[in-house]
């Protein structure tokens, strides 16, 4: 006999009798219920025909709703009663994976290069985010290109923003709305850079809370930001190095997205007529030279 005792219920109803089968060091067929605890799974039948393993299948065990480790402790019985073999508490474990999130994000102001605007993001959800659950935006950093250790934070006016000591660190207060969420809050969180190195590895953490309802799966939640604090990208290059995520209350990740984030402006700076001033030594007509611009 093998008991399998879980963490948590996963989904497991007392009594109840999951699909399982034995694929490997077992011979016969084998059988499983769950014990009264609702955490236990009871495999019996079948006998070893290996001394040193034995591979199950158990079916209907539901993975929880956000991304952990979850743990089994295993334990082999003989006919009797008597322990054979007794694992550790977490010497058995599985790492589930966030959900798919999908996000967009929108210029809401000037589409000019390297002017100050505000941007709309929308969010899909695959997985429900609880009432005291949370966004994140991962932003990538327009000026990665930047000599200086400093100077990559000029993509955000953060000396017109408040900020606050946190025990995630520093966030400064972004303003924000969202109609269907009416108390939402924003704050932006610098990336820790100490090489320009990691200047384009780095990524500035919008996070938005409050929200007025859970978001169910399949909903879409949608905030903009307002005070033209961000600033557009340097030229009219794609950028699509964003990342988002929504989070439990308690910080566990429950759906995110890596790529696919793209924000793109289309009109490059206009130059002015008394930005530029062309010299040559001499107007005279059919004469080569040099032209300073």
């Amino acid at each position: 006999m093998l008991k399998f005792t879980f963490d948590q219920t996963y989904g497991l109803v007392p009594g109840s009798i999951p699909t399982c089968s034995a694929n490997y060091g077992l011979q016969g067929a084998v059988q499983c219920v769950v014990d009264a605890d609702g955490k236990t799974i009871i495999m019996t039948g079948g006998f070893p025909s290996t001394d040193f393993l034995i591979i199950v299948s158990i079916n209907g065990l539901k993975n929880p709703s956000h991304v952990r480790y979850w743990y089994t402790f295993v334990a082999s019985y003989q006919s009797n009663g008597l322990p054979i073999e007794l694992s550790g508490a977490t010497n058995f474990s599985f790492r589930t994976t966030p959900g798919a999130l999908s996000c967009k994000l929108s210029n809401l102001g000037s589409d000019v290069v390297a002017e100050y605007t505000d941007i709309s993001v929308l969010c899909i959800v695959s997985n429900e985010v609880e009432l005291a659950g949370y966004f994140e935006i991962g932003m990538a950093k327009w000026n990665s290109g930047t000599p200086n250790i400093g100077l990559e934070r000029s993509m955000i006016k953060y000396n017109e923003l408040q900020f606050q000591v946190t025990p995630l660190g520093v966030q400064y207060a972004v303003a924000c709305s969202s109609a269907e969420h009416p108390n939402i809050s924003c704050s932006i969180q610098p990336a820790a850079v100490t090489t320009v190195e990691q200047i384009s590895q780095g990524r500035d953490i919008l996070r938005v809370k409050g929200l007025t309802r859970p978001i169910l799966s399949g909903q879409a939640f949608n905030f903009r930001t307002s005070g033209l604090v961000f600033k557009n990208p340097p030229t009219t290059k794609e950028i699509s190095t964003f990342k988002a995520s929504s989070y439990r209350a308690d910080g566990s990740m429950i759906d995110e997205q890596t790529q696919g984030i793209k924000y793109q402006i289309s009109t490059p700076t206009v130059i002015l007529a008394n930005q530029v001033q062309i010299r040559a030594a001499t107007g005279e007509i059919n004469q080569q030279q040099a032209f300073d611009f």
